[in-house]
């Protein structure tokens, strides 16, 4: 049980914060290019495309879910259970169970808006740190409306609370599907949303300078849920050179309960408290 709950923590962690890599090696700046809308055909209107993925998004307050999880390193895998529950924007909760008895919690991460609580049931470690602590986020500029809209499959400009088309190149992919770009100094953000119900079906960030690393966030199943569309399925991939990691979730009973606890007491006790870059480069060896 305790390599196997170990395993489920170091796979998902590296799975999580694996986009952070994709900025270490670029510091190449970007032409601003003043006109970034462009249209493929005159009946497709760039802005009011973008207005209708906007508005696809859920507005529902909290969203708890049962999950299903494999998670992928190179050749390795393994399936666990557990749960997801997000606030909007408050806090986003990822706790996994032991994939053998499916009871007993082994890990959970949490991000708020100003701390990263990271905990390890197994090996009773835990690292609680406000994001300029993680050496790794801070570099790639990875701030929690980031992480969130990840999560609730939306479109987001790093920084920025709020989107607009004029920030974004917006043209016809094909004909099922149309790609909204943006791009800072350090990474390429692509956006895919579905050419005929303007849903998100997939995020993919690569580094400017560099194709070597790429985070992609593919979602599927889209299902009802708070009068919107929630994708069911959600599959963060990171790729590198020489091996990709993947973590599938499944999301089932999907709901608005608020009946739970937004914020996870730090452990005591047993518990030795690390920092965060030691917790992960213990993780990573």
């Amino acid at each position: 049980m305790s390599k196997r709950g170990y395993y489920v923590f170091y796979m998902l962690a590296l799975v999580l914060m694996s986009a952070v890599v994709v900025s270490c090696g670029s510091t190449k700046k970007i032409k601003k290019d003043s006109d970034k809308l462009t249209s493929n055909t005159s009946s497709f209107q760039t802005t009011t495309f973008f207005n209708s993925v906007v508005a696809n998004k859920s507005t529902a307050e909290y969203l708890t879910s049962k999950i299903k999880a494999k998670i992928t390193s190179g050749s390795k895998d393994i399936s666990t259970g557990g749960n997801l529950r997000m606030k909007r924007d408050e806090v986003i909760q990822i706790s996994l169970v032991d994939p053998i008895l499916g009871i007993t919690e082994v890990a959970r991460l949490e991000f708020s808006k100003d701390h990263v609580l990271f905990i390890d049931r197994v090996h009773k470690r835990y690292a609680d740190v406000p994001y300029s602590s993680v050496d790794f986020l801070q570099k790639a500029n990875i701030d929690f409306n980031s992480l969130q809209s990840l999560f609730w499959s939306e479109l987001f400009k790093p920084g920025a609370s709020q989107v607009q088309a004029s920030d974004f190149k917006i043209a016809k992919a094909d004909a099922k599907n149309v790609n909204l770009d943006y791009t800072d100094r350090v990474l390429n953000y692509q956006f895919v949303a579905t050419a005929d119900d303007a849903l998100l079906n997939k995020t993919h960030i690569t580094g400017t300078n560099s194709s070597t690393y790429s985070l992609s966030c593919d979602y599927d199943d889209y299902a009802e849920f708070n009068g919107k569309k929630f994708p069911k399925d959600i599959i963060l991939s990171f790729a590198s050179a020489t091996k990709t990691n993947k973590i599938e979730l499944q999301l089932s009973n999907i709901s608005q309960n608020s009946n739970w606890a937004t914020r996870t007491d730090t452990p005591s006790g047993k518990y030795t408290k690390v920092s965060a870059d030691e917790l992960f480069k213990s993780l990573t060896k």
